[in-house]
């Protein structure tokens, strides 16, 4: 056992939970899944899409349509 006494550990211990939030905040955001990062340049368009004329969409157009 320690030499300390009971009382300044129990003083300790309380300190210590009383300070949880910063390392449960912490917990918490390494769980979330990552920020979705836009491209910044636009997808290629495939075979069939050519053949049927479509553009690329720019992307500022794409960004500014996003849901999120």
């Amino acid at each position: 056992m320690s030499e300390t006494p009971i009382e300044a550990q129990n003083l300790a211990l309380l300190n210590q939970v009383q300070n949880l939030q910063p390392e449960i905040e912490a917990a918490y955001q390494s769980l979330l899944p990552p920020a979705k990062v836009m491209n910044e340049q636009p997808r290629p368009i495939g075979l069939l899409a050519k053949l049927f004329g479509r553009r690329p969409t720019p992307a500022k157009a794409l960004s500014a349509n996003k849901l999120d």
